[in-house]
C-alpha cells in the first residue's frame, strides 16, 4: 500500500525579487519607464534653451546615457540569445512611450523641437525620427553589448582552461555527486 504522508517534509522558501529587480526583467515596464525618463530629460533640458554648442553635447550625451544605461539594465537581466528579439521590442516599447508623452506634451503646449514649440503638424515627424534613432541606437548598442559580453566570457573561460559553462557546470555536478557519495 502507498503512504499517504511522506516521511521527510521539506520546507520551500519563496523569495520574491525587490521591485528594482523585477522591474528590470520585465519589457514592457521597464520599456515605458526607460521613454518616460529620456523624454522628460531631453524635454526639461531643451525648455531651458542651451545657448552653446558644447551643451547639445552633453544633452545628447546625457539622453544617450539613459537610454543606453536602462536597455543594459534590461537586457543584463536575460541569456544574450534572447536579445536578437529583447532589443528591438526594447526601442519599439521605448519610442511608442516618447511618441505618446510627445503627443501629451504637443496637446499641452509645450512640447520642443529644438528651441521652437512643436505643433500637431510636427507630431509625425517626431514620432519618426524619435523611432528611427531609438531603434538604430539600442539595436546597435545591443550588438556591440552582445560582442563584448561573449568576448569576456570567452576569456574568462579560457583562463580557467574551460571550454565551455557546460562543462564548468558538469564539473561542478561531478564534485556534489561525489561529496554526496562520500556521506
Amino acid at each position: 500500500m502507498a503512504p499517504f504522508f511522506p516521511r521527510h517534509t521539506i520546507e520551500w522558501k519563496l523569495e520574491e525579487p525587490r521591485f528594482v529587480r523585477r522591474l528590470a526583467v520585465s519589457l514592457i515596464p521597464m520599456g515605458i519607464l526607460t521613454g518616460i525618463l529620456a523624454h522628460a530629460y531631453r524635454w526639461i533640458v531643451l525648455t531651458h534653451r542651451p545657448g552653446h554648442w558644447w551643451l547639445i553635447f552633453v544633452v545628447l550625451a546625457g539622453h544617450l546615457a539613459i537610454l543606453l544605461g536602462l536597455t543594459t539594465a534590461h537586457l543584463g537581466n536575460h541569456p544574450v540569445r534572447q536579445w536578437v528579439w529583447r532589443a528591438p521590442m526594447f526601442a519599439l516599447v521605448v519610442s511608442v512611450t516618447e511618441s505618446v508623452l510627445a503627443a501629451l506634451l504637443i496637446a499641452a503646449g509645450v512640447e520642443r523641437i529644438g528651441t521652437t514649440v512643436a505643433q500637431w503638424n510636427d507630431w509625425r515627424a517626431l514620432s519618426l525620427q524619435i523611432f528611427l534613432f531609438r531603434e538604430s541606437f539600442v539595436l546597435v548598442f545591443a550588438l556591440i553589448l552582445a560582442a563584448v559580453v561573449q568576448w569576456v566570457r570567452f576569456v574568462l573561460l579560457k583562463r580557467e582552461h574551460r571550454l565551455s559553462t557546460a562543462m564548468a557546470m558538469h564539473e561542478v555536478r561531478e564534485e556534489e555527486d561525489a561529496a554526496k557519495r562520500a556521506r
